[in-house]
């Protein structure tokens, strides 16, 4: 397995494994991660860092709610108008 790094010492491709990874870094959070061909995940974080919302840019879209304390109040799949199914 080799690693590689971005300029900001994040990693951001990993190789020798069953299919390669590709990382990008926002800020020091994961902001997109492609699998091999697959259309890759983005991520959007709230101000405190929580994960807020993971698309694949073809009508995946999972949104995450958390509690003022940070933890995981909700999960819900969002449809493409941006309602929640």
């Amino acid at each position: 397995m080799q690693s590689g790094y971005d300029a900001g010492g994040q990693r951001a491709v990993v190789e020798g494994i069953l299919a390669p990874l590709q990382l990008a870094w926002q800020s020091g959070r994961l902001s997109s991660l492609g699998i091999g061909s697959h259309q890759p995940l983005q991520f959007s974080h709230t101000a405190a860092g929580e994960e807020q919302r993971r698309t694949n840019g073809s009508g995946f879209a999972l949104r995450h709610e958390w509690s003022p304390t940070g933890l995981l109040q909700r999960q819900a799949l969002e449809g493409a108008d941006g309602r929640v199914n």
